[in-house]
């Protein structure tokens, strides 16, 4: 060892630097009141500068040693982070393609009911001016397919006692477009009640209602009645739930 090294790891030599104040220096936990003592000696000694130096470089590279004997746990940690992220992608893509299936069953198979309410019919026997007005007006904004409109027309005729059986049907078929299927799911059950010729119409949108809102038991109950009496409606019936749920509705025997 020469002069200059013993000079300064010497515990008792004086003005350089002792092996504890080189590592009191380097892990910056020396008192403030030695630390600009020891700064200003190293502006004036470049051994006990370069030994500063050396001893940051050993524990920059201690470090990096350190961090690199981790290093596989770090990369099994990151591995299992990406894994949770494919299986939460995965789940989500599964998710969203079964919302998107009834969604789109609904939307290939809705067609708002026709107009079956002419200008003629409603000027048979009418009595009141102003319900029959308001049908017209009611009748009009549906065919514009304006059911907010449409629909606050048709509860006001209804309400103000209109004869026309049609109006609780098309109020259903607006709160449908409108969203409102709960609102809808009442006037269709006011129609199964009170018009018997509608019976077929009735289970078709009460199918479809609880196919949009993802029910497949309550839409199965509905359409499978069309699959076992409806000539008309049994294939769409067949095709909508099976579209929307993966499940295929049969003819069943009527007991």
């Amino acid at each position: 060892m020469s002069f200059d090294q013993q000079h300064i790891f010497s515990e008792s030599t004086r003005g350089c630097l002792t092996q504890a104040e080189i590592d009191s220096y380097v892990e910056q936990n020396m008192a403030a009141a030695n630390l600009r003592e020891v700064e200003m000696h190293l502006l004036d000694c470049m051994v006990c500068s370069d030994a500063i130096d050396g001893a940051m470089d050993l524990r920059e590279l201690e470090a990096r040693q350190t961090q690199s004997s981790s290093s596989p746990l770090k990369w099994i940690f990151r591995i299992a982070a990406v894994g949770l992220v494919l299986i939460g992608v995965v789940f989500a893509m599964k998710l969203y393609s079964a919302e998107t299936q009834y969604e789109t069953a609904f939307a290939d198979a809705f067609v708002p009911y026709a107009n079956d309410i002419t200008a003629t019919t409603r000027a048979v026997g009418s009595t009141n001016d102003d319900v029959d007005s308001t049908v017209v007006a009611a009748m009009a904004a549906y065919d514009q397919e304006n059911y907010q409109e449409a629909l606050e027309s048709l509860k006001h005729a209804m309400a103000e006692g209109s004869d026309e059986d049609l109006l609780p049907l098309y109020a259903a078929i607006s709160e449908i477009q409108l969203g409102h299927y709960e609102a809808a799911l009442t006037y269709l059950d006011f129609v199964r009640v009170n018009d018997p010729d509608r019976y077929e119409e009735v289970l078709w949108y009460t199918g479809l209602v609880y196919v949009k809102l993802n029910q497949p038991t309550e839409a199965k109950e509905y359409l499978q009645q069309l699959v076992n009496e409806s000539q008309f409606y049994s294939p769409r019936a067949q095709q909508v739930f099976e579209q929307a749920f993966g499940e295929k509705l049969s003819p069943q025997a009527i007991r």
